[in-house]
This record gives structure tokens, sequence and C-alpha cells, in this order.
């Protein structure tokens, strides 16, 4: 291994002690510094070797704490996971354990912080919160579910 490739493992192994990171961001952190294609596939071989990198890992990591810190839901975490270059198949496998029981409980949270008070009357409130529980990736039908909930509490 030569000097500049030594270097190029401890940037690695430093990017990757302040969080995981998908294979495909630490090939562009690579490739942003300059380094070769053929010495990058080694240095990302290597770390995955010695257990390093792990795409599933991390989609797992990723879908835990953006579910939980940020209540993202379902389809917002799958952009999220495709635009770090995760597969299509390791997501479906992350989110088949993704816990649906909580959506309900995640949607209503975010909604009392951001629109306190909401009720059933006030359409122009229901409708923009609806906008924003879609942007944070939930389904129309937990939105429906949502607002039915509304309906019989006449607030949140």
């Amino acid at each position: 291994m030569k000097l500049t490739s030594n270097k190029l493992y401890l940037y690695g192994i430093k990017l990757l002690s302040i969080r995981d990171r998908s294979e495909k961001e630490l090939i562009e952190k690579f490739k942003n510094k300059g380094y070769g294609e053929e010495e990058i596939r080694n240095i990302i071989d290597k770390l995955k070797e010695q257990g390093y990198v792990n795409d599933y890992k991390f989609a797992l990591n990723w879908v835990k704490t953006r579910s939980e810190k940020k209540l993202l839901g379902r389809r917002r975490l799958e952009q999220e996971l495709r635009a770090k270059g995760v597969e299509e198949e390791i997501i479906k496998k992350c989110l088949a354990d993704f816990d649906d029981s909580l959506t309900l409980t995640n949607m209503k949270e975010l909604l009392k912080k951001k629109y306190p008070g909401i009720s059933k009357g006030d359409l122009k409130m229901i409708r923009r919160a609806s906008s924003f529980i879609q942007r944070r990736g939930y389904q129309n039908k937990d939105l429906f579910k949502l607002l039915e909930l509304i309906n019989e509490e006449d607030q949140l």
C-alpha cells in the first residue's frame, strides 16, 4: 500500500468515525479529494472486509434515527436512502422492518408541534397540515386516519 493509499484509508476511517456512511457517499468523498478509481475501489474493498462499510447496517441505522428523531415517514426515508446510493433490495429489506405502528403517533406529534390546536373546522389549516405531513414522507392512507382522529376528537 502506497503512502497515498494509507492517507485515503485513514481519511475513510475518519469519515466513518464521525457517522456511518454508504459506499456511494465514501466514493464521492474520495473522488472529491482527487483520488483515482482503482485506488478508491481498493480502499472501499478493504473497509468492507474490515466491516467498516456495510450499506445494510448504514440503512438500518439511518431508518431508525431519522424515523425517531425527525419523525419521517416511509416514503421520505426511502427517498433519502436512494439519494445516499443504497441499493433497492437493501432499502426494501430495511423498510420491511420499519415499525408502522408508530406512524400515527409520529404524525400526531408532528402536527402538535407545527400546528397546535388544529381542529376539524379549520380547512385551510388541515390543507397546510396535510401538505406538511406528505412532505415528511407519510402516505395518504395514514393522513386519512389522522384526519378521522381529528374529526373524532375535534382537536389534536
